[in-house]
């Protein structure tokens, strides 16, 4: 039987803040913090009361997608709620496939590789 410590592998960094007033800040230092989990993109997302998504997201490890000068203003945002996510590519291209995901009323950020990709796309389309 193989040791834990070999089965584990480094994968996705995601972190979500709920209820905080400094949500979008906390989780850009906090995706910065683990960036070593995954460093092809990273971004983040909140939605408006109205379902539109507001995301910023980039090519690269936080700490360099959120040194951006356009990333300023995002991390004064006014958004209680924010999804993040750096994405550890194992799968599709690194220019492409920026997390978190979002769809009307809907941000995703997904740790690993869905085999129904076209299925939720499907499902998420029809939230709208």
């Amino acid at each position: 039987m193989p040791l834990m410590e070999d089965a584990l592998h480094e994968k996705c960094s995601v972190v979500g803040i709920a209820f905080d007033e400094e949500a979008a800040r906390l989780a850009m230092d906090g995706l910065v913090a683990i960036q070593h989990r995954g460093s092809a993109s990273t971004g983040i997302g909140s939605l408006y009361d109205h379902g539109q998504a507001l995301l910023f997201r980039g090519q690269g490890s936080a700490k360099d997608v959120f040194a951006q000068e356009e990333a300023a203003p995002i991390r004064e945002l006014d958004r209680e709620f924010i999804v993040g996510m750096g994405r550890y590519a194992t799968s599709g291209p690194y220019d492409r496939h920026f997390p978190p995901f979002a769809s009307k009323n809907f941000l995703l950020a997904l740790n690993g590789n869905s085999p129904k990709t076209h299925a939720m796309k499907r499902s998420l389309a029809n939230l709208n």
